[in-house]
């Protein structure tokens, strides 16, 4: 049962580091999103 515990705790540590990466890369991506509608760079996005 303590294995099984073990085991779940690292997955889920896996999953929070993997989450917190991702809003890390989104709010880059805000930011950049925020300064080229100021006007600072003009960048073409594609979809």
């Amino acid at each position: 049962l303590k294995k099984n515990h073990a085991e779940e705790k690292k997955k889920l540590e896996d999953k929070k580091r993997i989450l917190e990466e991702e809003m890390a890369a989104f709010e880059r991506r805000k930011l950049l999103a925020e300064q080229a509608k100021q006007g600072n760079f003009t960048m073409k996005k594609k979809k």
